[in-house]
């Protein structure tokens, strides 16, 4: 089973509902319902490849787990903090330190494109997530040893 078939696996399992929508103004779309149902709405017209739509549906997945929801009313200091939160949630569950630690080590990458094709995730993802264990303490210097 692919990375991901096993998100889609992991989403179905989690009890959300996701589902091919148009989406004019988004690429894709999570909410969460009064009854406390979530949904995450993919256009997948607008998407390149596999490793474009897992990282779409984990931000979404991300809103969800963490209950990070605004409207177009929040204000945006607000919002920022809901879109950090569902991207520090995919962060950690797609790319856990441990696992960028040894593709470093593996692949040797001579740029941030190199550990993305490695991982079989967008470069912004992976500029994200060393941005955010970098923010933590992680000491990446450690890792050419």
């Amino acid at each position: 089973m692919t990375r991901l078939e096993t998100l889609h696996q992991k989403i179905c399992d989690s009890g959300i509902i996701l589902d091919d929508f148009s989406l004019p103004f988004s690429v894709s779309i999570s909410h969460m319902d009064g009854a406390g149902d979530c949904y995450i709405a993919l256009d997948r017209t607008q998407i390149a490849n596999s490793a474009e739509e897992e990282v779409h549906l984990l931000h979404e997945m991300g809103h969800c787990e963490t209950s990070s929801f605004y409207c177009r009313h929040t204000a945006h200091d607000h919002r920022w903090r809901l879109e950090g939160r569902a991207n520090r949630w995919a962060i950690r569950n797609r790319l856990p330190i441990s696992e960028l630690r040894r593709a470093i080590r593996a692949c040797r990458p001579r740029n941030d494109y190199e550990l993305a094709e490695h991982l079989g995730l967008t470069k912004e993802f992976v500029r994200m997530a060393v941005s955010y264990y970098a923010g933590v303490g992680f000491n990446f210097e450690m890792m050419a040893e």
